[in-house]
């Protein structure tokens, strides 16, 4: 892989981390109302950070459309909860509340085939 694509790709999976985790680089109250998070639902946010690695183009990671509320919703909560737990998700997943993680197993779950 070539040095400015890596480096773009460490930026991509930097910020998928931190929509993950709710951070943030602005203040809150710098945000304005044409934000992603404004613009379309909770769970539709969420699941923006998941798209970057979690998507039908990616070949390298499983795509989570179709993949079942109850397995995802499992999968994600243990990996929140593995206290050894070192990969990515288990970062990722414990910035998610047990709302998010429902939210998110809600959303992958739903038949976006249809327009």
């Amino acid at each position: 892989m070539s040095k400015p694509l890596s480096i773009g790709a460490a930026l991509l999976l930097a910020c998928s981390g931190l929509a993950a985790c709710g951070g943030s680089v602005t203040d809150q109250d710098e945000i304005k109302d044409t934000s992603i998070a404004r613009v379309t639902d909770r769970s539709a946010s969420l699941a923006l950070a998941c798209a970057g690695c979690h998507s039908e183009t990616s070949t390298a990671v499983v795509s989570l459309n179709g993949y079942g509320a109850e397995a995802l919703r499992d999968s994600l909560l243990r990996y929140k909860s593995a206290i050894d737990g070192t990969t990515v998700m288990h970062r990722l997943a414990r910035g998610y509340s047990d709302d998010d993680i429902e939210l998110l197993a809600n959303y992958f779950d739903q038949d976006r085939s249809d327009p």
